[in-house]
C-alpha cells in the first residue's frame, strides 16, 4: 500500500471521520488499525494518522483504547534528544549515558544532529545514531528500523514537551518495549501553550512510566494516573571532584544559560544596570546564547552597558567551568524551573545566587546560599544583587552554605534509583508491585500544585485569546473608531487648553 493509499485508508477509520469518543467507536477503531498494523509497517501506520489526527483527538484515543505496560529483559537502553550540547536537558542526557553504561547497560543515543565540538562528553561506547524529524512518518520509520537494529530493550525520551512524543509512545508500545517519558522541567509549563495541554497528562498515562526530577512534578503526574517516579537529576562527575570554589572578593556577576523569553534576561540587565549605577566597580559575564540576544545586546548599547557587560555566547564544559571560578555570585532570573542546572552548579563552585522564590525546586534546598525576591518584585531583586556585591563577608557566609547544599546533592546514589526504574520495568515477575511504589512520596508539594497550575493555565488562555483570529481581527477593524476617538480627545483636550493660556493671558 502506498503512501497515498494509507492515507486514505487511516481517514476512513470511524474515528477520524466521526471524532466521537465512545466506546464502540474506539473499539471499532481500534480493531481496523490492529489489521491494519499486522499487514502493514506500524511505523508508516502511524505516520498517516499523525498527519490526520489532533494531539488532543490522538491522545483522547489512544488512552481510552489502552496498552498493557511493556516488560522485558533490559540490556540495551535508548535514550533520545535532539541535540548534545547548549542545554541543561543535554547535560543531564549525557551524565545519564555515563551512569547507565556504568551499570553494564549497552546505550544508543537517537538525536537529530551530528556531533558537534560543543558537546557535553559521553562514553566513547555510546553509538550515536541521527533520526530524521523533519517528517513524522520518516522519523516514526527510522526509529522503529533502529530500535529493532540495536535491540533497544528500554526507550527513555527526554523531549517531554514535544507533542509528537504521543507517536513515539505508541509505537513503543506496538514493538513491546518500554516506555519512559523523562520530565526534565515543571509540570506547569505546558499549559502556557493552551487547550492541547489539558491533553498531555492522557498522553503521558500511556507511558510505561514518568520519571519527575521535583516531588511536585512526581505529585501531579501521580496525581493524574501516570506511573511517576521521582528521581534527582544526575550530577556532572567534573562538579562531582574537588571544584575550587570561587573567591570571595571577584567583582563579576554570572549570568548563564540561554537567553529565551522564559529566562528574562533583559530583567537581569535591569537589576544589573542599577547595581552597576549604584557601586560602580561591578562586570557581567553572559554565557549563553537564544532568542533574546541580539534584544539583550541593545539593551547594553542603549544603557551605557558596553564596557561592563560581556557577551561570551555558548561555551564547552572546561570554558563553562573557567567562567564559574572568576564569579562572585550567579544572578538567575527565570520564573519556573525544574531542576536547574545552573543552580547545582553554583552551590559547586560555592557561589550565592539572586533568583526569585522558586521553593518548590529540590534544589532550592531551603534557600542554603540563596538571597531570593518573591516572584516579580524585581526591586527586590536589584536591593538583594546590591546587597550582595557590596558585602564580601555576606558573599563568604552564603557560598559556604551553597557548597554545604551541594554536598548534600552529590552523595546521592543516581544507580539505585535507575536500578529500581529498570527493576520495575523489567520482565521479573516480582516487578508488578502496586503503583504506589512509583512515586514514595510525603505529599507535602500538594500546597505547590495548584497555585502554579492556575497561573499557568491563566497565561495559556491569555495567550491563547490574544493571537485568536478572530481578536486579532476584531483589533485590527476597531483600530480605526480608535484612532479616530482619541485624536478626537486629544484636539478637545489642547482646545480646552488653549482657551484658558488666552483666557490667562
Amino acid at each position: 500500500m502506498n503512501g497515498k493509499e494509507l492515507r486514505k485508508k487511516c481517514k476512513e477509520l470511524p474515528y477520524s471521520r466521526d471524532m466521537i469518543a465512545e466506546e464502540r467507536v474506539i473499539s471499532s477503531t481500534m480493531d481496523e488499525l490492529r489489521s491494519l498494523w499486522e499487514k502493514e509497517d506500524p511505523a508508516r501506520v502511524l505516520g498517516a494518522l499523525s498527519s490526520l489526527w489532533s494531539y488532543r483527538d490522538a491522545a483522547t484515543f489512544f488512552v481510552k483504547a489502552g496498552f498493557e505496560t511493556s516488560r522485558r529483559r533490559i540490556k540495551t537502553i535508548a535514550t533520545y534528544y535532539h541535540r548534545a550540547y547548549a542545554g541543561g536537558v543535554e547535560r543531564v542526557n549525557a551524565e545519564l549515558m555515563k551512569i547507565w553504561t556504568g551499570m553494564g547497560y549497552r546505550v544508543v543515543f537517537f538525536c537529530a544532529e551530528g556531533p558537534d565540538p560543543l558537546d557535553f562528553s559521553y562514553p566513547e561506547t555510546v553509538k550515536r545514531i541521527v533520526i530524521p524529524v523533519d517528517d513524522e512518518a520518516a522519523h516514526l520509520s527510522a526509529l522503529r528500523k533502529a530500535c529493532e537494529e540495536e535491540q533497544v530493550d528500554l526507550y527513555v525520551n527526554n523531549a517531554w514537551t514535544k507533542q509528537d512524543s504521543l507517536w513515539e509512545c505508541v509505537l513503543m508500545k506496538l514493538l513491546h518495549i518500554p516506555y519512559v517519558q523523562y520530565c526534565h522541567g515543571n509540570f506547569a509549563w505546558c499549559f502556557r501553550e493552551g487547550e492541547n495541554a489539558f491533553y498531555q497528562t492522557d498522553a503521558f498515562r500511556l507511558c510505561d512510566m514518568v520519571v519527575a526530577i521535583s516531588e511536585t512534578n512526581a505529585r501531579f503526574y501521580q496525581l493524574c494516573g501516570c506511573r511517576s517516579f521521582l528521581v534527582q537529576n544526575p550530577v556532572p562527575e567534573e562538579l562531582a571532584r574537588d571544584v575550587v570554589p570561587s573567591g570571595e572578593d571577584s567583582d563579576r556577576v554570572l549570568l548563564i544559560g540561554r537567553l529565551g523569553p522564559e529566562k528574562y534576561p533583559l530583567e537581569a540587565l535591569e537589576i544589573f544596570r542599577h547595581v552597576r549605577k549604584e557601586i560602580g566597580k561591578v562586570h557581567l559575564d553572559i554565557v549563553g546564547s537564544g532568542e533574546l540576544e541580539e534584544a539583550a545586546k541593545a539593551y547594553v548599547r542603549e544603557n551605557g552597558l558596553s564596557e561592563c557587560v560581556s557577551f561570551h555566547g555558548y561555551k564547552n564544559e572546561k570554558e563553562i567551568a573557567e567562567h564559574y571560578k572568576k564569579a562572585a555570585c550567579v544572578l538567575f532570573t527565570s520564573k519556573m524551573e525544574g531542576y536547574p542546572m545552573i543552580l547545582l552548579e553554583a552551590k559547586a563552585y560555592g557561589l550565592p545566587v539572586v533568583m526569585y522564590d522558586l521553593s518548590y525546586l529540590s534544589l532550592f534546598d531551603g534557600g542554603k546560599g540563596i538571597l531570593s525576591a518573591p516572584l516579580d518584585d524585581l526591586e527586590k531583586m536589584k536591593a538583594n544583587l546590591l546587597t550582595l556585591m557590596k558585602d564580601a563577608k555576606l558573599r563568604k557566609k552564603l557560598g559556604k552554605e551553597a557548597r554545604e547544599s551541594f554536598e548534600r546533592f552529590s552523595s546521592h546514589d543516581q544507580a539505585a534509583d535507575w536500578s529500581s526504574i529498570i527493576f520495575l520495568l523489567s520482565e521479573n515477575p516480582k516487578s508488578s508491585d502496586p503503583e504506589s511504589c512509583y512515586a514514595p512520596l510525603t505529599g507535602g508539594a500538594d500546597r505547590f500544585i495548584l497555585p502554579m497550575l492556575m497561573d499557568e493555565v491563566k497565561k495559556g488562555y491569555r495567550n491563547f485569546i490574544e493571537n485568536d483570529r478572530s481578536y486579532k481581527t476584531g483589533r485590527a477593524v476597531l483600530k480605526i473608531p480608535r484612532t479616530i476617538k482619541n485624536s478626537l480627545k486629544e484636539l478637545k483636550e489642547n482646545s480646552a487648553s488653549d482657551k484658558d493660556t488666552r483666557g490667562n493671558g
